[in-house]
């Protein structure tokens, strides 16, 4: 069962467990986000130091 936090409309209590529970879609959707963009971002971190390989990997052969 969930109960309101007193002052925080978007806030629920479990009364079971104790733990504070975030009930507001929006800010659901805003953490969604957030998680999506970060992992776009490492993808792009990877493939950045991939491509910074290839290249490394190109000039030493240019060299030879």
């Amino acid at each position: 069962m969930l109960e309101k936090v007193q002052g925080y409309n978007h806030l629920r209590r479990d009364v079971s467990s104790g733990a504070i529970i975030n009930v507001s879609s929006e800010s659901y959707h805003s953490a969604k986000l957030r998680k999506k963009n970060f992992r776009e971002m490492e993808d792009l971190k990877k493939e950045v130091f991939e491509l910074k390989n290839l290249v490394n990997i190109l000039l030493q052969k240019l060299d030879k």
